[in-house]
């Protein structure tokens, strides 16, 4: 899940600022496009950066607490076990609701915005549209390629199958 998301908080960055590099080249009228595209790339990098997957600290705090000092004591299993479990809830929860339905209607939602921005504030159809359809292209492969197995491992673990 880390590299999923580095992979894209780089990918998405290097595009916004590729947009901003080349902006200064571009015809004046165009100059927009680039603008709100890298805008938007801006607001798209942002959850990578300030909001990442939790699985992804619960995980680095998890093996910290079985590398650095294992539980000794039933008392001290236990309560890692109980820690362990709310994180398994908490990540499943937080990765379904990062890929539900509405994610996929706030991705079409926001580039419909980009495109109605530049359409009717600056005449731009053309280009709202690239930065629009591209943008969900973009979001949708991101929700889309997100990694989920902690749905099926809560599944799974309430089940009671603990096979690795």
């Amino acid at each position: 899940m880390k590299f999923w998301n580095w992979g894209w908080a780089i990918g998405i960055g290097g595009a916004g600022v590729g947009t901003l590099i080349a902006a200064p080249f571009a015809n004046p009228e165009d100059r927009i496009d680039y603008y709100t595209g890298a805008v938007a790339a801006a607001i798209g990098v942002a959850p990578f950066i300030f909001s990442p997957p939790r699985v992804v600290g619960d995980a680095r705090e998890l093996h910290g607490k079985l590398t650095g000092a294992p539980p000794r004591t039933d008392t001290e299993v236990c309560q890692l076990l109980v820690d362990a479990e709310g994180k398994l809830v908490r990540d499943a929860r937080n990765a379904h609701a990062t890929t539900a339905w509405w994610a996929h209607v706030g991705n079409v939602v926001f580039n419909a915005g980009i495109v109605l921005f530049e359409g009717l504030a600056y005449q731009r159809w053309t280009g709202g549209l690239i930065n629009g359809i591209s943008g969900v292209v973009v979001g949708e492969a991101v929700i889309l390629s997100q990694p989920t197995r902690n749905i099926d491992d809560l599944a799974a673990y309430n089940r009671g199958d603990l096979r690795p």
